[in-house]
């Protein structure tokens, strides 16, 4: 997906698949953390430290590409970036309501 964001002709295109990557990476690691653990390989850092930080980069290269008309949509995407971690443990106590609600 970082390739592909990479390679966009347009900074609206890039932005938003940039965008993407973040949503994607951070709902993976708040809600289902055990699924980016299948992809550890030996030799390697946690998996989940290294996908944390794809989805604040790709935050943080969202904000770097908003025009400057657009400083609210800025704003988020710094803030997601800057606090990706609050957001995940977030997402991880909606799954442990959704465990508690069954």
């Amino acid at each position: 997906m970082l390739m592909v964001a990479q390679r966009h002709a347009s900074a609206e295109e890039a932005r938003e698949e940039y965008r993407r990557i973040g949503d994607y990476t951070l709902f993976w690691s708040g809600v289902y953390p055990e699924a980016v653990r299948r992809f550890e390989r030996p030799g390697r850092a946690e998996p989940l430290i290294g996908y944390r930080e794809a989805g604040k980069r790709a935050y943080w290269l969202a904000a770097s590409l908003e025009p400057d008309d657009a400083a609210e949509e800025r704003r988020l995407f710094e803030r997601l970036c800057h606090e990706y971690d609050l957001c995940v443990e977030g997402l991880a106590e909606v799954r442990r309501a959704w465990g508690d609600a069954a």
